[in-house]
């Protein structure tokens, strides 16, 4: 009798569609097994079974502080200059790693995939002005030919700004 989520099913999802149909219509719809059905269904109280999260030591473990590292200074170099993941998983393999190259590119997926959701992302706020509120100066210096001598001109120019939002 297995006590664990089968595909979103809940005992009570089980209980409240038991009230409609048969049993072999419930197993039907829902994928589950009917001696699991029917062991849902004896119980006074419908509470959830709680199964602990399994904890499982895996051969990345004792590696990933060297990964993340690694993984860290990719993050900073250009594109041409990134280390692929190959080229990680082979120098693992030399201290003792004994894993495949699929967790290890998982691991890097997962961690790059949470690098990006914590960082948040950059968000355009257009800037918005009144007629006259803010202003661009510009300053430049030019040669030119004045009565036939060269002169530094030097111009200065301010524009009034409006954004094209404004009222």
């Amino acid at each position: 009798m297995s006590f664990q989520r089968h595909r979103g099913c809940t005992c009570e999802k089980v209980c409240r569609s038991r009230r409609l149909r048969e049993i072999k219509e419930i197993e039907r719809r829902m994928g589950l097994a009917r001696n699991t059905i029917k062991a849902w269904l004896r119980k006074h109280q419908m509470v959830e079974p709680k199964c602990p999260a399994r904890v499982v030591a895996r051969k990345l473990s004792g590696y990933t502080d060297t990964l993340v590292t690694w993984l860290k200074a990719n993050a900073y170099r250009g594109k041409r200059e990134r280390r692929t993941i190959l080229s990680m998983h082979e120098e693992l393999v030399g201290p003792g790693y004994g894993g495949s190259y699929g967790r290890v590119a998982a691991f890097a997926r997962s961690w790059r995939n949470q690098q990006a959701a914590s960082a948040g992302k950059a968000v355009f706020m257009p800037l918005k002005f009144a007629l006259g509120e803010s202003f661009q100066f510009d300053w430049s210096a030019k040669y030119s030919w004045v009565r036939g001598l060269r002169r530094l001109l030097e111009v200065a120019r301010k524009q009034s700004l409006a954004s094209s939002s404004s009222p």
